[in-house]
């Protein structure tokens, strides 16, 4: 089994436990909202757990990035109990690290994480968390944030550097000049990609993209 094909597994293995400790929590506390989307997203999981490894782990990779999973994901981000957001929060940052995200999925968590954070208080581990989720999903090998997502992002940040709390603010800060950087590497991939010939473009020249650039606000 190559590493990827671990990552992948351990991260199935992971969500699918934390959703279904959602499910029946939620299920007495009457949470009937959140409780529906855990059992909708652990099918969703289920039908990717089917999926074997080797050449097939980039199809998983890809089920686990569609939008549809991440939808069920927001449902949860919405619970007006802050330890399901928190839960939520935490799965959407292990499909960070495997998961080949549709531009779909990547505009839902973006915009889920800006309506939470401008929405009801929450505690601050959980402002914390969005943070940190907030630079996952910028920083995800195969996230395609666009300008729009990465401007959503720093919103959050934004946000939360009005916070209560002297430690959501100060790590909002951090969160936004991470941000920042990020932008600026992506640009630079971006130039340095298009100063490089494409093969064959002979003495003319070419320009060859990047597609490991996903932020470029400048």
């Amino acid at each position: 089994m190559t590493p990827r094909e671990r990552a992948l597994t351990s991260a199935l293995q992971t969500l699918e436990g934390e959703l279904r400790a959602v499910s029946v929590d939620a299920r007495n506390l009457r949470d009937t909202a959140s409780k529906e989307a855990a059992e909708r997203a652990l099918v969703a999981l289920r039908a990717s757990a089917d999926i074997a490894g080797g050449d097939e782990e980039v199809q998983l990779s890809a089920m686990l990035g569609r939008h549809e999973l991440m939808q069920q994901l927001v449902i949860i981000l919405g619970s007006k109990h802050a330890a399901f957001v928190s839960t939520a929060l935490l799965c959407l940052q292990r499909l960070c690290a495997v998961a080949r995200f549709e531009p779909a999925a990547v505009a839902v968590a973006a915009g889920a994480l800006v309506e939470r954070t401008t929405g009801r208080e929450l505690p601050e581990p959980v402002q914390l968390k969005l943070l940190q989720t907030a630079l996952h999903v910028a920083a995800a090998p195969d996230a395609p944030v666009d300008d729009a997502h990465a401007c959503e992002l720093l919103r959050v940040c934004t946000a939360l550097h009005a916070a209560k709390s002297a430690a959501v603010r100060s790590t909002a800060r951090a969160a936004v000049q991470q941000l920042i950087g990020f932008v600026l590497d992506a640009a630079d991939a971006e130039r340095r990609a298009a100063e490089r010939p494409t093969a064959g473009a002979g003495a003319s020249g070419g320009a060859a993209t990047s597609s490991g650039a996903h932020l470029s606000l400048i």
